[in-house]
């Protein structure tokens, strides 16, 4: 007779054994999604920051000549921003552009686009640096036509 409930103990036993078993999978499988994703989202953020910024170059430069004035664009180190600067009076309402905190900004310098031919007129680059990919992102702006080249550099 004793037999007979030490058997049945360990029955219930490997019972729980497994049903804790398969609670760690599944736990598992739900966390390692979602700590991935985490990664994935931040990189996407940097990304889109690129996006934006290479968009608000065009649109500051596309403003000095249809507004016929001055337009500019500059990092602000308080605020780890770039800011753009146009006519008061143009539609645009994001002058500012937030620099994600995985990026440094290591080579900055004002950008003027001259009003009528969105010329900016010198060899100015800003260049950013991706810690986690080991990168490089250098804008270096063109003399005479305003337009710029995007180089990756791998560190």
């Amino acid at each position: 007779m004793r037999i007979a409930r030490t058997n049945k103990y360990l029955i219930e036993a490997y019972t729980l054994a497994e049903t804790i078993t398969v609670l760690i999978f599944s736990l598992f499988f739900f966390i390692f999604p979602v700590l991935s994703f985490h990664s994935l989202e931040k990189e996407q953020s940097i990304h889109r920051f690129f996006d934006q910024l290479e968009k608000r170059i065009d649109l500051v430069q596309q403003s000095a000549i249809i507004h016929q004035q001055a337009t500019r664009f500059y990092y602000d180190p308080k605020r780890h921003s770039l800011l753009f600067e146009v006519p008061p009076y143009s539609s645009m309402e994001w002058q500012e552009l937030p620099i994600p905190e995985a990026l440094t900004i290591q080579r900055h310098a004002p950008i003027t686009y001259a009003a009528k031919t969105g010329n900016e007129s010198s060899l100015k680059a800003y260049e950013f640096y991706w810690p986690e990919k080991k990168q490089r992102i250098i804008y270096q702006f063109q003399l005479g036509g305003g337009r710029y080249i995007k180089r990756i550099q791998s560190s």
